[in-house]
Order: C-alpha cells, then sequence, then structure tokens
C-alpha cells in the first residue's frame, strides 16, 4: 500500500488502548477481491475513496460517491495504485506498465520515459521533501520515489523515472527494493532521511541517491515487505523506523525498529498469536497519528475437504511500540472480511480495509486522542476543535506557576507556531490555521523539563 501517508505527521506520543470496542460495516464489493485502496483530501471536508477490484469482470478503479455508491472510473485491470497528492496518481496496469494521472484519476498516460532498470513491477511510491538535486530550480516539486525492484526517481511527478544512483545491487547484492519511507527533519539529521527495505535488509539515504547498508542485513534471510515512519517532532531522529518482514530464520513475520535513524534495529515482535487465521501470509501495517500501530494480518487454511486454502484476515492495533497488540476484529465486531490486502485512514479517523472479500470501514473514528493526558506535574494540553479548518484553540492548563511553552510543528519538523506562558491556570491561545496545509501537526507543550504531545489535524 501505499505511501499515501506521507502527508500525515505520524508522532510517538503518548497512546492508550480502545476505550470502546471497534466494530465494523461492509461498504461494497462483498464477496470481490479488493487489492488496493487509496483517500484523498476531497470537497466539503471529506475525502475520497478510490479503490482497485481484481480478478473480477467488475474489475477495475472505482470511486465513493457522497451517497455510498460506487462510479467505476476506468475499466483497466490494475495491480497497483498510489496517490502523490493534488490530484496525480501513478499505477500499474497490464502488470508492468507504469501510468500517471495529474487530473485525479480521471484520465491517464503511460510513462514511458523510464530508465530500463525501473522497467518492473510497482510496490510503492513515496513523495520525498529531501532537498532537490544540486541545480536544481528553487520550488520544484519534491521527488518521487518508486519502489520496482530498484529504487527509481522522477523529479517530475512521476512523468519520467530514473534509476536512483545505488538503487541497483541494493547494499552489494541484486536485493529486491519492496518499500521506501521518509523520516522528516531532526536535529541528528537536518535534511531527514530515506529508508529503504528489500529481500536483503535495510538502508537508508540522506540525499535520495546514494543508498547505505543498515546492519540489519542478511541475504535470504530477512525479506522486508513493509516500511514506516512513525514520525515525532521530539525524537531525536525524527521518529521510529518499523520494518515488516519475513524472518526466513524462524519461518515468522516479524517487526523490526530502530531509533537511530535506521542504522540499527531490534525485534519488537514476533506475529502468529494474535488472531486465529492460521499460517501468516502477508502484513498489511498503517501508523495512525498519536504513532500508535494498525496491522491487519493475512493467513491461510485448508478448505474442510483438503482442497485447496483459504485466505482469512484480522486486524491488530499497538500502542506501545509494536511490542504488544490487540485483537480489533474479534467476532463480536462484525467483522467478515478475508484476506487483508490494503488499508487507508481518513481525516475522521475511520479506518477503511480492502480485502478478499469487499471493502470494510471502522463504524466510528479509532482512538488516537487529541488531547494528551495529564503529566506528573498536573499539565494538561487540549485543542478544539480538532479537525479544524480556520481557527484553532490550544488549551495549556498549569497546576502551579512554572515556565511553558507551547510550540506547533508541520509533518516536515518545522516550527509554525510558538507560545509561552508561566502563570497558574488556564492559558489558551486562538490559532489561525487558514494558510496551513492539510495534514497533521505536532502541538508540543514544554512544562518544567516535561513534554506533552498531541494532534491537530486540519481539513480543507
Amino acid at each position: 500500500m501505499p505511501f499515501r501517508l506521507s502527508c500525515l505527521l505520524l508522532l510517538a506520543a503518548l497512546c492508550h488502548a480502545p476505550e470502546a470496542q471497534v466494530t465494523w460495516e461492509p461498504i461494497g464489493f462483498e464477496g470481490l477481491y479488493v487489492s488496493e485502496i487509496v483517500t484523498r483530501p476531497g470537497p466539503s471536508n471529506t475525502d475520497t475513496l478510490y479503490v482497485v477490484n481484481r480478478f473480477t469482470q467488475q474489475g477495475g478503479l472505482y470511486r465513493l460517491e457522497p451517497d455510498g455508491t460506487w462510479t467505476q472510473i476506468d475499466g483497466r485491470s490494475y495491480d497497483a495504485l498510489e496517490e502523490l497528492g493534488d490530484g496525480t496518481f501513478l499505477t500499474r496496469a497490464n502488470q508492468l506498465a507504469l501510468g500517471v494521472s495529474h487530473d485525479g484519476a480521471r484520465t491517464w498516460e503511460t510513462v514511458t520515459a523510464i530508465d530500463g532498470q525501473c522497467r518492473h513491477t510497482l510496490n510503492n511510491v513515496h513523495e520525498s521533501a529531501l532537498p532537490p538535486p544540486i541545480g536544481a530550480v528553487a520550488g520544484e516539486p519534491p521527488a518521487v520515489y518508486v519502489a520496482t525492484g530498484s529504487i527509481c526517481r522522477s523529479d517530475d511527478g512521476g512523468d519520467t523515472l530514473r534509476l536512483a544512483e545505488s538503487g541497483e545491487g541494493f547494499c552489494g547484492e541484486a536485493g529486491r527494493i519492496l518499500d521506501i519511507a521518509e523520516l522528516p527533519p531532526s536535529n541528528a539529521l537536518p535534511s531527514g532521511r530515506l529508508v529503504a527495505g528489500a529481500f536483503n535488509g535495510m538502508g537508508y539515504s540522506s540525499d535520495g541517491d546514494t543508498f547505505t547498508c543498515s546492519s540489519f542485513q542478511g541475504r535470504f534471510r530477512y525479506g522486508i515487505e513493509r516500511v514506516e515512519v512513525a514520525a515525532d517532532a521530539s525524537h531525536p531522529f525524527g521518529g521510529t523506523v518499523y520494518a515488516f518482514l519475513l524472518d526466513s530464520t524462524i519461518g515468522a513475520r516479524t517487526v523490526r525498529a530502530s531509533e537511530d535513524g535506521g542504522e540499527t534495529y531490534e525485534q519488537r515482535h514476533v506475529f502468529g498469536a494474535e488472531v486465529d487465521v492460521g499460517s501468516i501470509v502477508k502484513v498489511t501495517p498503517i501508523v495512525l497519528p498519536d504513532g500508535s500501530i494498525v496491522v491487519g494480518l493475512t493467513g491461510f487454511t485448508r478448505h474442510p475437504d483438503g482442497t485447496g486454502t483459504n485466505h482469512i484476515g484480522g486486524v491488530v492495533w499497538s500502542g506501545d511500540g509494536a511490542r504488544t497488540w490487540t485483537l480489533l476484529t474479534p467476532e463480536a465486531s462484525g467483522w467478515a472480511g478475508d484476506g487483508v490486502e490494503d488499508m487507508e485512514l481518513d481525516r475522521d479517523g475511520r479506518l477503511y480495509v480492502a480485502t478478499r472479500n469487499g471493502v470494510w470501514r471502522s463504524s466510528g473514528a479509532l482512538p488516537v486522542a487529541s488531547e494528551a493526558s495529564p503529566e506528573a506535574s498536573g499539565a494538561r494540553l487540549r485543542i478544539t476543535p480538532n479537525p479544524a479548518s480556520r481557527t484553532v484553540r490550544v488549551a495549556l492548563d498549569l497546576v502551579s506557576p512554572e515556565a511553558a511553552n507551547v510550540t506547533v510543528y508541520d509533518a516536515r519538523g518545522r516550527e509554525v507556531y510558538c507560545e509561552a506562558s508561566g502563570a497558574r491556570g488556564e492559558h489558551a491561545w486562538e490559532v489561525r490555521t487558514e494558510r496551513w496545509a492539510a495534514g497533521v501537526y505536532v502541538v508540543r507543550a514544554e512544562v518544567g523539563g516535561e513534554a506533552i504531545t498531541a494532534h491537530l489535524t486540519v481539513a480543507r
């Protein structure tokens, strides 16, 4: 799935287990295989949902309308769909043909200007904030990176693709690259960093062209399938990197994490006991705006007569850095999705899941709090309304008089607002957000050596 969440600031804040059971509802294509799902900002502060329906006479690209009906907008057989923002999409159709759309998926052109090494499977796409090449005109759009088995780069919004300098022969081996993510700028990494996962381990790049091997390597041992970043403005390296992989040494899907910019990794969890889905064959993760993680687990079991296999799936949640997990799809939740293929979160906090049994949606927002828990000092931070489109109220309640600073950071870790106070009691500021880009922002309060963080969603 998609790097669609590059527009969100994913922070490692204080996380809490869901207070109420998440329930699920089907919203279309029951009994059919839906392989990809994408959300993008739509009119009237809503999101537009796109899905790819595969392997049936109803196959193609569909859009969910406000009245709950689906409209087919392209009847081609898609294998992958990625959204880059501003109405730009990249697709893989008919197995190897890359397509680009700059008008919200209404019309498509085949990407023909592709380096030979980039003519491969479209695995994932990422719009990077790393600086453009030296000599590039200021103000050009961010580079787009495409995992095609190699690391390929586009500096024109996906119209042309070239091989990144060390994209072929990743870390000295022909490791097929499957996913890319980005750490935002931080104290330790002023320009941010790309992290990439391949069949032979993890690597990283600070210039977007030259990739360095991490210490997490092992040919035919570690097959990195997905890479996610939980960005955190207070983290010295910009956030935590999560690598979801098949560890052939133990024959299981696992997750490892890096707290030093992707240079070293520690094992956090071995999947298998969270939900009864048989032998796990696919792990589909998404990081929520509060830094917690939702993972779709897909497994298979034999049919009762012993012939063939039946793909089944479940969804789990972790609020402690992928160490422990809670099941979000127990039998009483209404869930009947088979085989999780993709997941997306809309601006209202609802989770959409593409499965081999249609599209499912959480019946309410997932528990990502916009009010931080009080610290030991008793200080409390509140944000209303949230999401916001114009003016937002940021309130800080101090139990005792002490110096306090409230700072708001955007998705790239840049300061966009700062205020200070010191007197006891509640302090509130009316913050205008009209000129801010839509997305998720970190609100950080520093009080007496403690830090409280919450997140603010700006919707357009």
